[in-house]
């Protein structure tokens, strides 16, 4: 088949967005460092104001290598904060919860596509359905 045939065929195309459209990295830590300063509002201990943001990706990396790939995203995720709010000393899963949207809304929010992604994506409107997985 050629080239031009294949692309007439081709109607969709779907994008994963972290690290592809985005900087995953920079919008993760920067909504876990909003999250951190949230948690510490609301937890004022020392062990709440000794925490990092590197404390709590290790945290949500022990979570996701004791759930394995069993489980999603969002439920490690949730499981860490409120591991992480065990850590503290304040236990709540009504916290974690809170917490756990926070983070995501803050998360997405504060995503920023790479330089090159909107003119790329304009190009490719005109021509395909556009998705992101």
């Amino acid at each position: 088949m050629k080239n031009r045939e294949l692309t007439e065929q081709i109607t969709t195309i779907s994008f994963d967005g972290d690290d592809t459209l985005w900087d995953f990295s920079s919008a993760m830590e920067n909504a876990l460092t909003l999250t951190l300063r949230k948690l510490q509002e609301a937890v004022a201990n020392d062990a709440a104001h000794q925490l990092t943001v590197q404390k709590m990706m290790e945290i949500r990396d022990c979570v996701a290598k004791e759930l394995g790939g069993a489980v999603n995203l969002d439920e490690i995720r949730y499981t860490a904060f409120s591991r992480t709010l065990e850590y503290v000393g304040s236990p709540s899963q009504e916290a974690a919860g809170q917490l756990f949207r926070f983070y995501m809304e803050t998360r997405l929010n504060g995503t920023t596509p790479y330089q090159d992604v909107p003119i790329a994506l304009k190009r490719l409107k005109g021509c395909y359905q556009i998705g992101m997985i």
